[in-house]
């Protein structure tokens, strides 16, 4: 029967028992005095019954609990360790988001009054002209995947490949629609477009790329016009 002061080593994993409250700590989990006691109170046995299982229920106890917390923290401290892309991947990536950035600061959109959200079907032509001119929806993607596989951050990377992936898919419906001046299609696919495009920020972010980040500028709102002169 475990006393008062002792250890219980199971599975690799080490508990004790506090000689004061009777709490029982297992690596960073603290396990309430009550809440062992309630254990063995609710067990069908006679009182000395109660004292043999409980003694040898406890440390299982004690060692699921523990190798789940120890657990949580290996994997929370893992996933945070390589959350962000390693310095090296950033700057390449960074470079090959530049070109693209320099054309959209370059190239703005000019067709007049033109309201995306009620467009004129008249004007779709001229919208899928200025669209299909923008090379980070035909050809970022597939820069960014000859880069190969970052040493940290792969899986949100990957998302972030994922997400180029679907903007590509997306702006090229939403061309062909407005090409043919469909006014309906183009509204739902540029809603959709906006919406991945936000995800996309929200990866991006994930490993660091935010805010002055030259990928993160790439790609906004493709219908962007030139800010006004003060």
């Amino acid at each position: 029967m475990l006393r008062s002061g002792s250890a219980v080593t199971l599975f690799r994993v080490r508990s004790t028992i506090d000689s004061r409250s009777g709490n029982v700590r297992c690596g960073h989990v603290m396990i309430n005095a009550d809440a062992v006691r309630a254990l063995t109170e609710t067990w069908p046995m006679s009182r000395s019954g109660l004292a043999v299982c409980g003694a040898a229920l406890l440390p299982l106890v004690l060692a699921v609990s523990c190798t789940t917390s120890e657990a949580e923290d290996s994997s929370g401290s893992a996933s945070h360790a390589t959350s962000t892309l390693d310095a090296a991947f950033r700057a390449r990536a960074e470079k090959a988001c530049n070109p693209y950035t320099t054309y959209n600061s370059r190239h703005f959109f000019t067709v007049r009054d033109f309201n995306r959200f009620a467009p004129d079907g008249a004007a779709l032509p001229r919208v899928a002209a200025f669209l299909s001119r923008n090379p980070s929806y035909r050809t970022l993607g597939s820069d960014l995947e000859k880069l190969g596989r970052p040493d940290t951050g792969r899986a949100a990377w990957s998302a972030v490949l994922g997400d180029l992936q679907t903007t590509s898919k997306l702006m090229k419906s939403e061309i062909e629609s407005a090409q043919q001046g469909h006014v309906a299609a183009f509204m739902r696919y540029d809603a959709r477009l906006t919406k991945n495009t936000a995800d996309l920020h929200v990866d991006l972010g994930k490993l660091g790329l935010s805010g002055a980040s030259t990928c993160y500028g790439v790609q906004g709102d493709p219908l962007q016009t030139a800010p006004r002169s003060e």
